[in-house]
């Protein structure tokens, strides 16, 4: 039997042609977004779209467990969203092992139901792997008059699954620049603390021979040849660190030692350092103390001024500023007022 000529030259996809289409465009869409925003913005757009509801919102998992909110559409204010939901949230928990749309009237006697309701969510889609649960899409307002049909359930699905894979990406290569990053601070921490070390052999061994001199002089002063010599051998290490502070490759001069007493800190100084710092301070503190002294600031191993979100210095709630404290330590250690300036 021949089919009817009309029959023969229709479409077989044609009533499916408008959902693939889109699907496509959206994936093409998503696939060229370049971060996790404009990945949110395209999911929650195609999603209002097909699911006709107004006002959307995309959490996202963070690496510290919780979920923040990427991006959000329809509201005026983001202030009846969350910026964040902790991970033992009703909508979290409630969807983490669940594959489908979840609808408020389906669940509207359960926690997750009371959740939907903070939000005004008439529609959850959960955004999951195949190993973990990546974060979640709310659709609302609750009694908007949504479009819910099996196939549309069935595309909005389609489309959580192909954002799914977008972010899988994104977040992996976020964790990546991340690690990245991370390395190279681990690098560049190493690298600070080679250059310290070679200063600090440079440094150690003048401020040696200058420390013995001044500590047996009082004892052989009586002793021309010692006097002579020994002074002798101060004064060209003395020129030693000289010629290092005027090194146009030197910009300033910090020695690095474990001897941290007021008198050896006084003698860095008379020696011309801009500051004496600790062997004992971690990384951390090392480098944050070689950015002060390069911006300008002296410090001194006793202490290492605090950064602004740090705990306060001894006095400062009786109005010392930072110097007025220092100063006053250094004296209660011995030093005079030149050996201080």
């Amino acid at each position: 039997m021949a089919l009817h000529e009309h029959i023969r030259h229709t479409p077989i996809l044609s009533a499916s042609e408008a959902p693939i289409r889109m699907i496509g465009a959206f994936a093409e869409s998503v696939g060229h977004a370049t971060d996790l925003t404009q990945v949110g913005e395209c999911i929650l757009r195609i999603l209002s779209e097909q699911l006709r509801l107004p006002k959307a919102a995309i959490w996202i998992r963070e690496a510290n467990g919780e979920y923040h909110l990427l991006a959000s559409l329809g509201h005026r204010t983001l202030a009846a969203l969350p910026a964040s939901l902790p991970d033992n949230h009703a909508l979290i928990t409630g969807l983490s092992d669940r594959l489908h749309l979840l609808r408020y009237d389906q669940a509207s006697s359960s926690p997750a139901g009371s959740a939907m309701i903070s939000i005004q969510a008439a529609v959850c889609l959960p955004l999951r792997n195949k190993t973990q649960f990546l974060g979640l899409c709310a659709l609302g307002p609750i009694g908007t008059e949504c479009h819910l049909d099996e196939d549309t359930v069935i595309i909005a699905e389609t489309v959580a699954r192909i954002a799914c894979n977008t972010l899988d990406h994104h977040l992996a290569q976020d964790d990546l620049r991340r690690s990245s990053t991370l390395m190279r601070r681990t690098d560049r921490l190493r690298s600070l603390e080679i250059m310290a070390g070679g200063f600090a052999h440079e440094i150690r061994n003048p401020l040696t021979s200058i420390k013995t001199f001044i500590q047996l002089a009082p004892q052989r002063q009586q002793d021309p040849v010692f006097i002579r010599e020994f002074s002798q051998v101060a004064i060209e290490d003395v020129h030693r660190i000289e010629r290092l502070l005027h090194d146009p490759h030197v910009a300033r001069l910090a020695l690095y030692s474990w001897e941290t007493g007021a008198r050896q800190i006084a003698l860095g100084y008379r020696a011309g350092a801009d500051s004496y710092l600790s062997k004992a301070w971690t990384a951390p503190t090392m480098v944050r103390a070689l950015e002060r002294v390069a911006a300008g600031e002296r410090l001194f191993a006793g202490r290492l001024p605090p950064a602004a979100d740090e705990c306060d210095w001894p006095g400062r709630k009786e109005g010392l500023t930072y110097r007025e404290s220092e100063v006053l330590e250094l004296i209660t250690q011995g030093l005079r007022n030149q050996e201080i300036a």
